[in-house]
């Protein structure tokens, strides 16, 4: 994880660098910014593949945000924004198992699952501005951290498992409510009016602490397997208490395409 944030600050640190001689054009002011996002999304652990002999296939899992950013550009390079968004992650997978750790029977199963998560977030970030094409176009890269609070989850597997009476558990107490996110965000703006702009360009977070929660009180006598990390999957082999202990850490990844709008409400 280090890794990749390090190298995330490498690059807006080179845009700036590289960027800085066009810097007197940016677009000073304050800003409300209003975005949308169509995301993919991915759950992370590799303690994900060790409880079917058929490991568990991962399939593309893409899903919509949207929030709203108040920006403030105090200065011709830099400035922050800070605002409040709404998204929807998880994960979707598929595979086959020939052994069914419910049941204990011997049998063939081919199964798509998936697991959704509802989060808002709470982004403070750092930007640089920078203007191409005589103040019509400009440049923003931005990078910060969220706050990531879970809000609504569920699970969908087909074929279903049968959940013994009493077994029934909100699947948002599998994870972690609150979470924190390293972001980035490198974005183009068209001024197209002296107040508005249009705003496209990618999006990039990742969760910096685990996002499941290891201490829910599992009892195999009445929850089926999919309840088990990784959540919504069939399994061949019901994960221990240990198996609980020693997983890694889940983190969840997305990367995504923005586009929105920004209204210039006070100039500088």
């Amino acid at each position: 994880m280090m890794t990749s944030l390090k190298k995330w600050l490498f690059t807006f640190y080179c845009f700036a660098f590289l960027l800085y001689p066009f810097s007197n054009f940016a677009q000073k002011g304050n800003y409300i910014h209003l975005n949308g996002i169509y995301q993919y999304s991915s759950i992370s652990n590799r303690n994900d593949l060790l409880y079917s002999d058929n490991p568990v296939n991962f399939s593309r899992s893409l899903y919509p945000g949207m929030g709203v950013t108040f920006i403030n550009n105090s200065s011709n390079l830099f400035g922050f924004e800070v605002g409040a968004g709404f998204s929807v992650k998880g994960q979707n997978y598929y595979g086959t198992i020939l052994y069914d750790a419910n049941t204990e029977d011997t049998v063939t199963i081919h199964y798509n699952s998936e697991v959704k998560l509802n989060y808002l977030h709470f982004p403070l970030l750092i930007r640089f501005n920078s203007t191409l094409g005589e103040d019509v176009v400009f440049l923003t890269i931005s990078t910060g951290f969220q706050l990531d609070y879970l809000i609504n989850a569920k699970m969908n597997v087909d074929p279903a498992p049968v959940i013994p009476s009493g077994g029934e558990i909100e699947i948002r107490d599998l994870f972690n409510r609150a979470n924190m996110s390293f972001l980035s965000n490198a974005v183009f703006s068209w001024k197209f009016s002296d107040l508005w702009l249009l705003n496209f360009g990618i999006n990039m977070s990742r969760t910096l602490f685990n996002i499941e929660n290891r201490n829910f009180p599992f009892d195999k006598s009445i929850h089926p397997v999919e309840y088990y990390f990784p959540v919504s999957t069939k399994k061949e082999n019901r994960p221990s208490h240990d198996d609980l202990e020693n997983r890694q850490t889940t983190r969840l990844m997305s990367y995504g395409v923005i586009l929105g709008l920004s209204y210039l409400i006070k100039p500088l």
